[in-house]
């Protein structure tokens, strides 16, 4: 029976691999625009935000970055949605604000892998689109993300190659016992680290979205360098917006003192109040 086991799930392992392979080396859909070198930055940042079925926190979210990011940026919209209206609407957007947009391929995934399916579209847009701009920094964020405060991201990593949300998971499977990583919703590098290293977005080691890249990534300087302690990441403050335990529904939260996280913009959860919580964010921003 264990042998069983074990061979069905090398089946699966490679039954992935497969279909991610294919994934990656589809060409952007037709729609996509601007992806050329006049969006480009020999210094700044290159910001992408991975759409999912929601147009209006992509309009906010590029309105606050203008307002509150002091550095230069390009920001770039990858269309992973799965809802064919939504896809036009955002594609609209960014064609009337001559934002870049890439309209990734349909998913290799469906509900309810949603971590895999944002992780695929994080390697595709690592892949096809930030590594041969080889702009100097970049930055990955959810749709939901909002800077609500003056921010410098170039501070974030003038003494520390990355920055962002850092997930602990105890892991006796992974070296040290604890696997470390970004949160790719909000997540920003120095490229002159990562462009030599692997960086895999998906979900690995028994972690979420980012995850994969613990041993290229994380491993080298948050563990055996110990600088967990010594590099500073933000911490999450959950805001109830009303009664209620869920997260995903009844909260919102602020990340550090710059940022506002909706959560669940897109209603992948199926949340009982998200009219409400959409109106209600809305007019804290």
């Amino acid at each position: 029976m264990k042998g069983t086991r074990c061979l069905r799930a090398k089946w699966n392992e490679w039954r992935l691999s497969m279909r991610l392979r294919a994934y990656y080396r589809m060409p952007p859909l037709k729609e996509s625009e601007r992806l050329d070198g006049r969006f480009l930055l020999k210094e700044g940042w290159d910001l992408v935000s991975i759409a999912f079925n929601n147009p209006d926190v992509i309009r906010e979210q590029y309105r606050l970055l203008r307002k509150h990011c002091s550095d230069p940026f390009v920001y770039t919209v990858a269309d992973n949605s799965s809802q064919p209206a939504a896809r036009v609407a955002i594609c609209q957007f960014c064609r009337e604000a001559a934002i870049p947009y890439l309209s990734l391929p349909p998913s290799p995934f469906t509900p309810p892998s949603f971590s895999e399916s944002h992780g695929a579209a994080l390697n595709y847009v690592y892949r096809h689109y930030l590594k041969p701009r080889r702009a100097p920094y970049f930055g990955v964020l959810d749709h939901d993300i909002f800077p609500v405060q003056p921010v410098s991201l170039t501070a974030y990593v003038k003494e520390q190659p990355f920055y962002g949300m850092l997930q602990v998971c105890d892991n006796a499977e992974v070296t040290g016992g604890r696997l470390l990583y970004l949160w790719p919703g909000l997540a920003f590098f120095d490229a002159a680290y990562t462009h030599a290293r692997k960086v895999d977005f998906m979900p690995r080691y028994g972690g979420d979205t980012g995850s994969g890249s613990f041993y290229s990534l994380y491993k080298p300087l948050l563990v055996d360098e110990g600088k967990e302690a010594v590099f500073a990441f933000p911490d999450e403050t959950r805001v109830p917006l009303w009664e209620g335990d869920d997260f995903q529904n009844d909260m919102y939260a602020h990340i550090g003192d710059e940022w506002l996280h909706m959560v669940n913009a897109s209603n992948w959860r199926q949340a009982e109040d998200h009219l409400k919580k959409s109106q209600r964010v809305a007019e804290l921003l």
